[in-house]
């Protein structure tokens, strides 16, 4: 009887290994900390990608069978990898437990419920949307898909303290089963190296707009970027320098720190991340880490090299130590992430014209139309690039609040 138990229960471990290795292959990793990481991801943000390859007319859908992530924010991007762009995405509100099951998600539900499992359908748009629950469609002309899983601020481990989903192909026209395409795209880097001439384009277009001691921002799509649908981006492009101190404040929206919250605040999470014009990020500072100021809701940035007279001058300030990555006269970009921005937020970044915009004649000719603050008001990110001495001595002559 003992050997029958324990035959049992080898045979129980081979399925379960069995059962995780499938999903892990399926779906590659790509880690927001991990600095060699592209396509300016957001350090605190994992994101699981799969690709498949399909013909037009093709009646193969992806059936997603997952539990709901221990996380700050979960969702799923679907995208047209010829030009990494999102066609579809379901933000974790949206998404509709299964029968029996509870999304920790929703305002007033148990952030650590047990029976947290969902099902999500992925489908070209010949497919009825209502045959099946929580459908993301794209259109039947894509032939190379990509699938994006996220989770910010993921608790416990990287996969958010959950088995990554299960995957199957299905035929959309009769539910049955089918064989699984294998991944077409192995991670981000792959994607990065396919595109990085239309990138480093936009990027060097983007540079044109840094002026010599203001520092504006502007709004961009995040094209050929594997952009969320729930984000808006505001972006400045700058030539960090070890010798030179940067210093910028914007008014915080406020987020949502716990899942209570959801759909209350101004924007669910905020962030600002230091990057490189080769699109690798090297800092983020999350919005619950930041200090608002009491006397009038800013935030009050100042980016410099590791030094102790500028550490002291910036007390009470919030300090962010330039990383060695981007000390050396290097060309990079200040991003700065809205997530899930209520609508009722009278500042959404929506109201920016986004960069593209600069075709317009009339905007070469004021750049102002093109800035955020013309449309955030104090919502807006702005800044001053100054020398340490000028620094520690006003501050360059920048206002801060505490």
């Amino acid at each position: 009887m003992k050997k029958c138990f324990f035959i049992l229960f080898v045979v129980f471990l081979i399925s379960c290994q069995k059962e995780k290795t499938t999903a892990v292959s399926y779906w590659t990793e790509n880690i927001g900390s991990n600095k060699s990481l592209p396509l300016l991801p957001d350090s605190n943000v994992n994101y699981f990608l799969y690709s498949f390859k399909r013909i037009k007319g093709s009646p193969v859908g992806i059936r997603i069978k997952g539990q709901y992530g221990v996380a700050r924010y979960m969702s799923y991007n679907v995208y047209d990898n010829n030009t990494l762009s999102s066609v579809a995405s379901i933000v974790d509100m949206k998404i509709t437990p299964d029968a029996g099951n509870e999304n920790p998600f929703l305002p007033g539900a148990n952030p650590s419920a047990a029976n947290r499992n969902y099902t999500v359908n992925i489908c070209p748009n010949t497919v009825d949307s209502t045959l099946y629950s929580n459908t993301l469609r794209f259109d039947d002309k894509i032939e190379n898909v990509g699938i994006i899983l996220r989770y910010y601020i993921p608790q416990q481990n990287n996969y958010a303290n959950v088995p990554l989903p299960t995957l199957e192909a299905f035929d959309i026209n009769t539910g049955a089963t089918i064989t699984t395409p294998p991944p077409a795209s192995s991670n981000f880097q792959e994607q990065f190296k396919d595109k990085y001439q239309k990138i480093t384009t936009l990027l060097n277009l983007a540079g044109i707009l840094e002026a010599p001691k203001d520092v504006f921002f502007y709004k961009f799509s995040g094209a050929f970027l594997y952009p969320n649908l729930d984000n808006y981006y505001l972006f400045t492009p700058i030539t960090f320098n070890k010798n030179q101190v940067v210093m910028m404040r914007f008014k915080a929206p406020s987020f949502a720190a716990t899942t209570a919250q959801n759909g209350l605040t101004d924007v669910r999470y905020f962030s600002i991340c230091l990057c490189d014009a080769k699109t690798y990020t090297y800092s983020t500072t999350t919005d619950i880490s930041f200090k608002i100021a009491d006397a009038d809701g800013f935030v009050n940035i100042v980016i410099g090299d590791e030094d102790a007279a500028l550490r002291a001058k910036a007390a009470g300030l919030n300090y962010i130590v330039l990383p060695p990555e981007l000390k050396n006269n290097m060309k990079g970009l200040i991003i700065y992430r809205n997530l899930l921005t209520n609508p009722a937020f009278p500042y959404p970044m929506s109201r920016v014209p986004d960069l593209t915009a600069i075709v317009n004649l009339q905007n070469l000719l004021n750049i102002s139309n093109l800035q955020a603050q013309t449309y955030l008001a104090d919502y807006a990110p702005i800044g001053m690039k100054m020398s340490k001495d000028q620094f520690l001595n006003n501050f360059g002559g920048f206002p801060v609040s505490y």
